[in-house]
């Protein structure tokens, strides 16, 4: 499969798709491209949405969607760090069945906002979710006293969540 581009409807919006924004999916998955695809599609309608097979993040975009397996090669701790000093406002997500915990902290560490487990179907419905706040908080961006705090709201929300996986995960670890 060749890296491919989506079309998008030319309505009001940044950019010309009605969510506003362009999102570049990395994966050399040709099935977790196209579920991650139907995924944002659903949750943000009219999404201008690019697929990469290989960890060329060029180009201009709101929303990254990062594997972390290139090939059995892993890659997002290197991939992440390029994006937030190209795209420092830009939504960076990590979705890989190959996030283990120092991954993890690398990742967060290095600007990811979230990481979610391919593996893991509830996954899917938090980088739906991810996603949709990310659209919310940048519309109200524009509105200079709401933009703050709910971009604010949405960064304390997000740590919660990762502290909350992280917690799970260690007392798993514990446990066996």
């Amino acid at each position: 499969m060749k890296d491919r581009q989506a079309g998008c409807v030319e309505m009001e919006g940044r950019r010309g798709s009605s969510s506003g924004l362009r999102t570049l999916i990395l994966d050399d998955d040709e099935w977790a491209l196209r579920l991650i695809r139907y995924v944002l599609e659903e949750s943000l309608p009219g999404v201008e949405i690019e697929e990469r097979q290989s960890p060329d993040i060029s180009g201009d975009f709101d929303i990254y969607v990062v594997d972390n397996d290139f090939g059995g090669t892993r890659r997002a701790a290197e991939i992440v760090p390029s994006i937030r000093e190209q795209s420092p406002d830009a939504l960076v997500v990590a979705f890989s069945a190959t996030l283990d915990r120092a991954t993890l902290k690398t990742l967060l560490n290095a600007g990811c906002n979230a990481a979610f487990e391919k593996g893991r179907p509830d996954d899917l419905d938090a980088l739906s979710r991810v996603a949709r706040d990310y659209l919310q908080s940048t519309r109200e961006r524009s509105e200079p006293r709401r933009g703050v705090v709910e971009s604010a709201r949405v960064i304390r929300d997000l740590i919660q969540e990762w502290n909350e996986r992280l917690s799970q995960e260690e007392t798993a670890d514990r446990g066996n």
